[in-house]
Formats: structure tokens, C-alpha cells, sequence
């Protein structure tokens, strides 16, 4: 059965936006940091001085112009994609007809009865890839993107070269930028570890096996569904598909272990 992921073609759409908006931010963050030190510095050649002065200055202001409006434009084609994304959740779990077109082969729970514990079991799985997926990110960016966002912060702390204000509040900007990335990335992790915990514990006491499914059973089920979607509202961060391909044949051999472990 050929596998059909009605959202692919908006995320795609997304990631690129969110690749290049990472590049540019970094080269901004780069270009400003270099231009922070350089300013201490007296240069005789008067058109190196101007490039210090005024022309590097000018580009990272351009520059973080640009990366605005890229992130601008990422956040409105993510938050398309995860609205279709939504709507297949719920057309797959309860049969609903919200999309337009329906997964096929997306979620292995197809077997499934439609219900409260096939929405479980896809919010679980989920969270059982996204967490590896996550976990790779947090240590790229640890290595590349803190140390980097750390340094302009000693830039704007120090006022290395003597900075005007403006250009003092574009290195705080970029250096939060890039540490609240890194936060709503570890807050991300956090959320999806205690739904899966949560997961697992509605899982393993069995009280979705019976077809009158009691009405706290159902409130712990909804529960993890509005936790789970609410952290991906709030982290508004795209996955490394790259990684997920990588990772994506053995995981799906440690859910279906994971499945038979919790559903016996």
C-alpha cells in the first residue's frame, strides 16, 4: 500500500523556510559577533575602517530584517501544516471526514478499532520517535548554537568595540533568539517525556480494553492529546527529517515491541 501523508507537502514547504531562516540567523549572529570585535580595534586603511564602522553594521541589520521576515513566514506555513496535520489525527483515530485527503500507512495503528485508544496510541507513538528526534537536536545545538548565542550576549555585556545602542539590541536580540530556541526545544523534550509517561500508564492499566470505556478513562485520554498538541504549539520547531529517516527502521521495530509490551 503506498504510504499517503496528507501534510508532507506544507512541512516541506516549512522546513525549507526553516533552514534557510537557521542559516541566515547564524550568519547574522556570526557577521555580528566578528564586527563586535573588530570594532575595538583602529584600522589605517580608511576602507576597512568603514567596512567596521558602517557597512558591517548596516548588513546585520539588513540581515536580521531578513531573518524576521523568514520566521515570519515559517510560522505561518508551519502553523498551516500542523492544522492539516491535526486534522488527519482525528480522521484517523475516530473516523472523522475534517481533511481534505487521509493518511494511509502513516501511523501503524491501522488496525486499531477506532476510538479513544487508537488516539492514545498515536499521540504515543509520536512521542516515541519525536523524543530521539529531539534528543539529537538539544546536542547539535548545545555544541553550535549555545556557545555561539553566549558570546553575543558577552558582546552586548562587555560592549565590546564601543557598540551604539542599536547594534547593542540587535546582539541581544539575536543571542536570546538563539537561547529561547534552545529552551522551547528542552521544554519540547520535557512535555512529550511526562505524555508519554502518561501514555504508558493508561496503557498498562487496561482501562481502554473494554468498549464502555469509564469517563476518567476518557478525561486522561483528551488530557494527553491537549498536552501533546499545546507543546508543539508552544515549541513551533521543526523536526530533523534527515534524522528521523535515519532512525525511522529500527524505531518502528522498538514501537512494535513497545506495543505488544503495554497492550498484552
Amino acid at each position: 500500500m503506498e504510504k499517503v501523508v496528507p501534510q508532507k507537502s506544507s512541512f516541506d514547504v516549512a522546513e525549507k523556510l526553516d533552514k534557510w531562516h537557521v542559516v541566515l540567523a547564524y550568519v547574522t549572529a556570526g557577521i555580528s559577533f566578528a564586527t563586535g570585535i573588530l570594532s575595538g580595534f583602529q584600522f589605517t586603511l580608511p576602507l576597512l575602517q568603514k567596512l567596521v564602522e558602517t557597512w558591517l553594521p548596516g548588513a546585520v541589520f539588513v540581515l536580521t530584517v531578513a531573518t524576521g521576515i523568514l520566521h515570519c513566514l515559517f510560522t505561518h506555513q508551519y502553523q498551516q501544516a500542523e492544522a492539516i496535520r491535526r486534522d488527519d489525527f482525528f480522521d484517523n483515530a475516530f473516523g472523522c471526514l475534517l481533511g481534505d485527503n487521509h493518511s494511509s500507512g502513516y501511523f501503524s495503528n491501522d488496525r486499531t478499532s477506532l476510538g479513544l485508544k487508537k488516539a492514545l496510541l498515536n499521540v504515543n507513538e509520536n512521542c516515541f520517535f519525536s523524543l530521539d528526534i529531539i534528543q539529537h537536536m538539544l546536542r547539535r545545538r548545545i555544541m553550535f548554537a549555545f556557545p555561539l548565542g553566549l558570546l553575543l550576549l558577552a558582546v552586548v555585556a562587555l560592549n565590546i568595540g564601543g557598540h551604539s545602542f542599536i547594534m547593542l539590541a540587535i546582539n541581544l536580540f539575536l543571542a536570546l533568539d538563539i537561547v529561547a530556541d534552545l529552551v522551547r526545544l528542552y521544554r519540547l523534550k520535557l512535555s512529550l517525556e511526562e505524555v508519554h509517561g502518561s501514555c504508558k500508564t493508561i496503557l498498562s492499566s487496561h482501562a481502554l480494553d473494554n468498549d464502555n470505556i469509564q469517563l476518567q478513562a476518557a478525561g486522561s485520554v483528551i488530557r494527553e492529546i491537549v498536552r501533546y498538541e499545546t507543546a508543539l504549539s508552544y515549541a513551533s520547531t521543526m523536526f530533523d527529517s534527515k534524522y528521523f529517516n535515519k532512525i525511522n527502521s529500527q524505531k518502528a521495530k522498538d514501537w512494535e515491541a513497545y506495543k505488544k509490551r503495554y497492550l498484552q
